[in-house]
């Protein structure tokens, strides 16, 4: 399902299932190329691709192997880039204003993995603490989300 999405909003890009991808793996980008395992579920598809894609608009050159600084920044700013795509702020006061506020809800709500969205939060209060305003909203990182109205 995600892949077709992917294809049409990214005619640029090559998605291809890589039935040989070992089960660890679950995306790889390669000039102008997403190679993805097919063994994944929708949803952690949807997750995986956003990550490549960033790499296709972000990463210059090889940098599977993670040697250098360089190799781990852009790596790093391939990830924040899917969590920016997939899960906006905005969208979390959408879930939290449809009655979600675990972690749990939250994910299903935005069809992303927990552990998507887990990182998302650690990328988001990295970002700007605990506590973001965004379009007239308070936004509360916590054991669960909260979000106030300003």
């Amino acid at each position: 399902m995600w892949l077709d999405k992917y294809r049409e909003q990214y005619p640029e890009l090559t998605i291809i299932e890589d039935k040989n991808m070992e089960q660890v793996h679950k995306g790889l980008y390669y000039n102008s190329r997403i190679f993805v395992n097919p063994r994944q579920s929708d949803i952690e598809m949807r997750c995986t691709l956003a990550e490549e894609i960033g790499h296709h608009k972000l990463s210059v050159g090889n940098i599977v192997n993670q040697n250098t600084v360089n190799d781990r920044k852009q790596e790093k700013l391939a990830r924040n880039w899917g969590y920016e795509s997939l899960i906006p702020l905005r969208k979390i006061i959408d879930a939290y204003y449809e009655g979600c506020t675990e972690y749990y809800e939250v994910a299903d709500f935005l069809e992303v993995t927990e552990e998507f969205l887990k990182h998302s939060i650690e990328y988001y209060k990295s970002k700007h603490g605990n506590v973001v305003e965004c379009n007239g909203y308070i936004v509360i990182f916590r054991s669960s989300i909260q979000i106030v109205a300003c």
